[in-house]
């Protein structure tokens, strides 16, 4: 999974929440909407095109020896509700949430 955008406590937080929400069961689809992440907000996650992993999974890239693997990209709305993808969406959104994903 990858988290971009948020202070470094709130996404090493996040990562470690979804590492043990996966652990304990818990399976997280592309465009799929879940609570407990963010107080008050519902989260999405959307699969990370391929593409983005040399500049932004670069340990991973090695680890796992070339892009053969799939990546989540956190997705989460603004303090007033608004998705990245509504129309009304701020154009502020890709400097701190770039669109990883394709859909």
């Amino acid at each position: 999974m990858i988290v971009t955008g948020l202070k470094p406590e709130l996404a090493h937080w996040i990562v470690n929440e979804y590492n043990a929400r996966v652990r304990n069961g818990e399976t997280f689809f592309s465009g799929g909407s879940y609570s407990g992440f963010l107080d008050g907000f519902d989260v999405a996650f959307r699969e990370v095109e391929e593409k983005h992993y040399t500049d932004y999974l670069g340990w991973a890239n090695w680890l796992y020896n070339g892009g053969h693997f799939r990546v989540l990209q956190l997705i989460y709305p603004n303090i007033q509700g608004i998705w990245p993808w509504d129309s009304i969406a701020p154009d502020d959104y890709t400097w701190f949430l770039p669109k990883l994903y394709a859909n």
